[in-house]
């Protein structure tokens, strides 16, 4: 009883979770005739919807390789293959052209059996100095065009340190040539152990995506940029964007909140966090660039942004979105496979669900 309760007091503050959803215990399950709360739910959830599909660019014979967008993943090492994966190739079937990961030597074998269609650099190694590694980044780093790129640090990085030194190396290069990044997992808890990484992340935008652990463990370091409310809005940071599982919320440093309206799947399976980074930062290649897409509009009647402010807006956007799409596939995959489904099959989805989506961007 005291778990029904407790659910029951989550939900009745979070009413979008169980609208009209056919996953939900008896208790829960809404009646036929919905209410006008659950009806404005709706509505927003369309809209919703309808913002995500103003944010994918159109396909023509125009593109060239790479026009649709660069996702790089850095993560990777022996205990954990399975996580970069899933974000590169959550980003490939997303519609990105390009997926790289840079990994540990022993974990590129493995990642690249699980897909050909990754580009997997072997450069992160436990027994080497940075410099000896970044010799080796360097050349690859200067034929490399971040235009319409996104980075993904954390994903099976691990905690060694000479692998976090590397990787945050390999981090600061891409921010100096103004590519925006998604910090998650081992990611984050390298922010936790260096803060000052985020501030000079903060010059290109950094989207932050804690799960509840990492929620805690972020607040907890005790630092004031960090020592953050429930709205998750960061003192000092004001070109962080963070998504919080915890409260369904994307805040960014200027105070803005979007809410995540999309019901999901009930099953959550290890995997998902990694293939939700990998769609927002396709979301992120694609509309950050200079490239095919038409940028964010400032929104009617709202105040007038800097172009700094703009891009934020943007790349929360962009955020809320791929919270959006992996939502849609979670629920879809979880209609077809219930508690067999997997982070594999939600990445089945995500194809079919950009498709769906795209007619509703011209309703707009």
């Amino acid at each position: 009883m005291l778990a029904v309760r407790g659910a029951r007091q989550i939900l009745s503050s979070r009413p979008h979770l169980c609208r009209r959803t056919p996953f939900a215990p008896p208790f829960l399950r809404v009646q036929a005739s919905m209410s006008t709360n659950d009806i404005e739910g709706a509505s927003e959830e369309t809209e919703g919807r309808r913002k995500t599909a103003s944010l994918i660019p159109a396909l023509g014979p125009h593109l060239r390789k790479g026009s649709m967008g660069k996702v790089v993943v850095i993560g990777g090492c022996e205990e954990y293959t399975g996580a970069p994966y899933f974000a590169a190739y959550a980003a490939l079937k997303m519609g990105a052209d390009l997926s790289h990961v840079f990994c540990t030597k022993v974990a590129s074998s493995v990642i690249k059996s699980y897909s050909p269609e990754l580009i997997v650099h072997p450069y992160l190694d436990e027994r080497s100095s940075v410099s000896a590694v970044m010799a080796k980044f360097d050349p690859w780093m200067e034929k490399f065009s971040g235009n319409g790129t996104c980075v993904v640090i954390g994903p099976g990085l691990g905690r060694h340190p000479k692998i976090l030194e590397q990787a945050k190396e390999m981090l600061l290069a891409f921010n100096s040539r103004g590519v925006p990044v998604v910090v998650d997992a081992d990611g984050l808890w390298m922010l936790c152990e260096e803060p000052d990484i985020i501030k000079y992340l903060q010059r290109q935008h950094v989207v932050l995506t804690p799960n509840p652990v990492e929620h805690r463990r972020i607040r907890d370091t005790g630092i004031d940029e960090f020592n953050t409310d429930v709205t998750w809005v960061l003192k000092g940071l004001k070109d962080v964007v963070l998504y919080s599982n915890v409260d369904d919320r994307i805040a960014t440093g200027n105070r803005r909140i979007f809410d995540v309206q999309e019901l999901g799947s009930p099953r959550r399976a290890g995997g998902q966090g990694d293939v939700l980074t990998g769609c927002i930062a396709t979301f992120i290649a694609w509309n950050c660039g200079e490239a095919s897409h038409p940028p964010v509009q400032q929104e009617e009647n709202a105040p007038k942004l800097s172009e700094r402010e703009l891009r934020m807006e943007t790349i929360a956007r962009c955020a809320h979105a791929g919270c959006t799409v992996t939502r849609m596939a979670s629920e879809r995959a979880f209609r077809k496979h219930h508690r067999a489904m997997g982070a594999p099959e939600v990445i089945n989805e995500l194809g079919q669900v950009i498709h769906d989506l795209e007619p509703l961007g011209h309703s707009l």
